[in-house]
């Protein structure tokens, strides 16, 4: 499974995240254009670099997750729904990897009333 497949997996089977957006997780550059807000875009920012000591190969690779809403309160909803999925990364993949969350921040998009929080991972696997 690539691990663009590992993250639509996680963003469109949990529950919590479901409720908010139905199945409208999308990779960057594949969301409809009459898509309406909630939903979320995922994309590679940059990997993957493999380190090994004489043994399994760990690779790294930077991800954001980018949840879309009409307000501040859904958008948080959604955000903090995708951290408790991610969290649970290592149980849905049964791998020696985990997400590690390094950035996040609001942007209020003016020429469209949404919310959005870019989130960056960093995930090994």
């Amino acid at each position: 499974m690539t691990l663009e497949e590992m993250l639509y997996s996680v963003l469109s089977s949990d529950t919590a995240i479901k409720v908010i957006v139905d199945d409208k997780a999308y990779p960057l550059g594949e969301v409809p254009q009459d898509v309406e807000e909630p939903y979320i875009v995922y994309q590679i920012i940059y990997g993957p670099g493999s380190y090994s000591h004489d043994g399994p190969t760990l690779t790294s690779t930077r991800v954001q997750i980018t949840p879309f809403a009409q307000g501040y309160k859904q958008v948080k909803d959604l955000r903090t729904a995708i951290d408790n999925a991610m969290a649970a990364w290592r149980d849905n993949f049964n791998v020696h990897g985990w997400p590690f969350k390094t950035n996040e921040y609001d942007i209020y998009g003016y020429q469209k009333d949404y919310t959005q929080v870019p989130i960056d991972y960093i995930i090994w696997y």
